[in-house]
């Protein structure tokens, strides 16, 4: 992947229940705000490196925390697979931000899985300027066959704790590039398998992300692959039609995939991104 020369720092921030969470930070000498960013449900915030480094080269500082299990955090699970968990860890890092840097914006950015947290904690009330959601998971079509479906359901009567595999295991689901596809491949940080529970609560969280969507009040952009094989395009912009944000905007780049960061439209969509934030400074 091609990387700036703006690397960031490691940080870990302890949160209400006692855990330390590691987050990348980065950080610019005068920031004009905070970017709160949620990833994927197979990705980490090392996959999105160079979208972060230039947002920082524009002003801005980015908070990139890795979900508990995931990246930097993977051996933090703890068992603590619960919708409102992800949620409230998030929340904290959007805290964070308004501590930190008083008066200035908080944006969230939420990509696929981690639209899902963005969604939830726009519409309730969190002190945050907008939201952007790019290829967001909160209408799926990669899922799981019925079959496995009921082998899901029986693990979670029995504790939930048997594991089954992501149903994206194919690299060209995220892109067309072959340099990036290799990465993905060879990820050590990558998420493959989650735990039965893990799947009940991601659901329970897509469900209550597809009603909290149509509430949220502040500035919402939407950014959609067009050849996407991991969300529902037609649903996702059903439910950006019913949205009550009075300023969204909607974009698609037709011929990417679900990553947009590793597509050929990367440097469109990253200038996207940091136009848009610009222009809510």
């Amino acid at each position: 992947m091609d990387m700036q020369e703006t690397h960031p720092v490691v940080g870990e921030a302890v949160l209400d229940d006692g855990a330390a969470l590691r987050y990348r930070d980065w950080r610019p000498d005068n920031p004009r705000g905070t970017i709160v960013c949620a990833h994927g449900i197979r990705s980490h915030g090392a996959w999105y490196l160079e979208s972060c480094a230039r947002l920082c080269g524009r002003g801005w500082r980015v908070l990139f925390p890795d979900r508990r299990g995931s990246g930097l955090n993977r051996d933090r699970a703890d068992g603590l697979e619960r919708w409102e968990r992800w949620r409230r860890d998030l929340e904290q890092f959007v805290a964070l931000a308004e501590a930190e840097l008083p008066g200035k914006p908080v944006h969230l950015l939420g990509i696929s899985w981690g639209a899902r947290l963005v969604a939830v904690i726009a519409a309730g009330g969190a002190p945050v300027r907008g939201a952007v959601f790019s290829t967001p998971g909160l209408v799926s079509l990669a899922g799981y066959t019925a079959w496995r479906k009921v082998a899901v359901a029986a693990a979670l009567l029995a504790g939930g704790r048997r594991m089954f595999a992501i149903p994206l295991e194919d690299p060209a689901m995220f892109t067309d590039d072959p340099d990036e596809r290799n990465y993905i491949e060879e990820d050590a940080f990558g998420l493959r398998t989650v735990t039965a529970r893990f799947l009940y609560e991601s659901r329970e969280l897509e469900r209550r992300a597809r009603a909290a969507f149509r509430r949220i009040p502040v500035p919402v952009l939407l950014l959609l692959a067009g050849r996407d094989r991991i969300i529902d395009n037609e649903g996702v912009r059903a439910l950006f039609a019913a949205c009550a944000s009075p300023d969204k905007v909607l974009k698609v780049y037709e011929r990417a995939r679900h990553t947009l960061e590793f597509d050929a439209c990367r440097e469109e969509y990253i200038e996207d991104l940091g136009n848009w934030f610009d222009a809510r400074a």
